[in-house]
């Protein structure tokens, strides 16, 4: 079967769901093409995220194989502000060439999302809509340019498309919800298929943990915290600095390791905040690395922390042993409790630095309960969330 993946924006190095789908999908014995744009995704501050790992956001166009996937990359024809928003050029041509069986559209609220519904009937294939968007991480409607997109893409638009698919899927409850809301679909016309981690890069290795912890300078008895992602606004990173600055007024033996590139003026302001509270010599930084490399350093630690808005990585840390402290509710359409469901982790109330500190001396005075929860989480993400299981929802997806 050729299965085509068309997204905007693609960056295989960062190790997003496209890439990781794209390659479960030929590991499967199917032939698999990404239909993306001639550049990388318009990241906030991109310079002080991932231009180390990515390079120029312009890239050229033509075909490559990019980590092992075939990549059509087509002109730009244009794109909407910092969002993924954007058309591209000769992508009829390049249905048209390749003849696919099926297409998974990544997005709904972009006019490529209309592109592909219009040619379908000319070229024939099945079409399917993957939505990412979701409450806590999308604001359809907060600046007057976005109100009146949406008002004419509801309008003339999205009819069309809803016509077109033949399924629309979402890759969690916040985003099923705000699909069903704007699209005005049914809780039944939408599956939900979650993201997932690579068990073949993330698991536990005690080799990997040996010779990363001795890299980073952590001794045996050091209890390394790690938090990794982009470091914006909404991932709440102060609010783990705030626990961390109860904790360093007690004798626990503890390290964090940041890394993450991201808005400087978040990370200068936190790199302020433990220097003014005499834990700065407790946190290593660490510029953006590949996303293979994550497994080196998840390895390496005993707890993972991301005290705000969900990040994929989350999975990947899990997939590796480690036990996780996440907020409860993430939004009022997202709560965390699907990544805790084999208690291989603990849970706060988002913003509550008091609570967040709690749950970390806990984890920091429990060995073996440490052991334990990642234990559980590593059999979590094999029985639910290994990209290869995810691939063969989206298959079956197909077949029914």
């Amino acid at each position: 079967m050729k299965i085509i993946i068309l997204i905007d924006y693609f960056q295989p190095k960062l190790g997003y769901q496209e890439t990781f789908l794209a390659r479960e999908f030929q590991k499967l014995g199917h032939q698999v093409f990404v239909l993306t744009s001639n550049f990388y995704f318009p990241f906030p501050d991109y310079q002080n995220t991932v231009y180390k790992i990515l390079g120029e956001r312009k890239r050229k166009v033509g075909e490559f194989i990019e980590e092992g996937i075939r990549v059509y990359r087509l002109p730009l024809l244009f794109e909407f502000g910092n969002s993924a928003v954007a058309m591209l050029k000769n992508l009829r041509k390049t249905l048209s060439k390749i003849k696919p069986d099926v297409v998974f559209s990544d997005g709904v609220f972009t006019p490529l999302a209309f592109q592909v519904a219009y040619y379908k009937k000319k070229i024939g294939y099945k079409l399917f809509y993957d939505n990412h968007a979701s409450t806590f991480n999308t604001n359809l409607y907060n600046t007057l340019p976005k109100k009146i997109y949406m008002f004419f893409f509801k309008k003339f638009l999205m009819p069309f498309i809803k016509k077109n698919a033949d399924g629309f899927t979402a890759v969690g409850e916040s985003e099923k919800w705000l699909l069903c809301k704007e699209y005005s679909l049914k809780d039944n016309e939408v599956k939900l298929i979650p993201l997932g981690a690579d068990t073949s890069i993330f698991y536990p290795d005690k080799r990997k943990r040996e010779l990363m912890r001795q890299k980073l300078g952590i001794k045996e008895n050091e209890v390394l915290i790690v938090h990794a992602g982009k470091i914006t606004k909404n991932k709440d990173v102060d609010i783990l600095f705030k626990a961390l600055k109860i904790i360093s007024k007690s004798e626990y033996n503890w390290r964090l390791l940041v890394i993450s590139g991201g808005e400087k003026k978040i990370i200068d302001e936190l790199k302020d905040f433990a220097i003014q509270n005499n834990f700065s010599s407790k946190i290593i930084w660490q510029a953006p690395v590949e996303n293979k490399k994550l497994a080196d350093f998840y390895n390496a630690s005993d707890i993972g922390i991301w005290p705000g808005d969900l990040s994929n990585t989350i999975l990947e840390a899990i997939a590796c042993g480690l036990p996780v402290i996440l907020p409860k509710f993430i939004s009022r359409n997202q709560k965390s409790d699907h990544l805790l469901k084999e208690k291989n982790g603990l849970s706060f109330e988002r913003k509550n630095f008091n609570e967040l500190s709690d749950k970390i001396i806990t984890l920091l005075n429990e060995k073996n309960l440490r052991e334990l929860m990642g234990k559980k989480g590593e059999e979590l993400i094999r029985k639910d969330y290994s990209w290869q299981k995810i691939a063969q929802k989206y298959l079956s997806l197909i077949k029914n």
